[in-house]
């Protein structure tokens, strides 16, 4: 279990918070875990407050191999939701993320990850519903 909080302020009235809770199980067969979180901020009179809830599941399948799969939900629009590089998303809707991958170890520090990742929206509140997302990744993941 772990309780993470985080105050920024930067001047000029601009401060930035972030409040995270998170639950995780490990085990032989793998591990699991639920993470909820808020982020609000201030930046140039503009006011954002953004949660989500995220849970995940990684199995065994075999020794060197796992089969991932993640599913989080934003249940308030990002307004800086098109700013992400990484996973650009729609500003004005509810975004929920389905992620599903196989880890394969390439020995306990190394491990490849081709993965995939659907990004779908709930209608929002005025305008078109956006377009759902589909992305394909392969994720080199290393400790040292």
């Amino acid at each position: 279990m772990e309780l993470y909080a985080d105050y920024t302020a930067s001047g000029n009235n601009r401060w930035v918070s972030i409040f995270q809770a998170f639950v995780g199980l490990k085990g032989k067969w793998g591990r699991s875990g639920l993470n909820f979180g808020m982020r609000n901020s201030k930046q140039a009179g503009t006011r954002s407050d953004i949660k989500f809830v995220s849970i995940f599941l990684a199995g065994k399948l075999h020794p060197k191999i796992e089969l991932i799969g993640r599913f989080d939900s934003l249940p308030d629009p990002n307004p800086n939701g098109g700013k992400i590089d990484y996973i650009p998303m729609a500003n004005n809707a509810k975004a929920n993320v389905l992620l599903a991958g196989l880890g394969w170890f390439l020995n306990e520090n190394v491990k490849i990850i081709p993965n995939i990742k659907y990004v779908f929206y709930d209608t929002p509140e005025s305008g078109d519903k956006p377009l759902s997302d589909f992305y394909t990744y392969l994720t080199l993941y290393f400790k040292f």
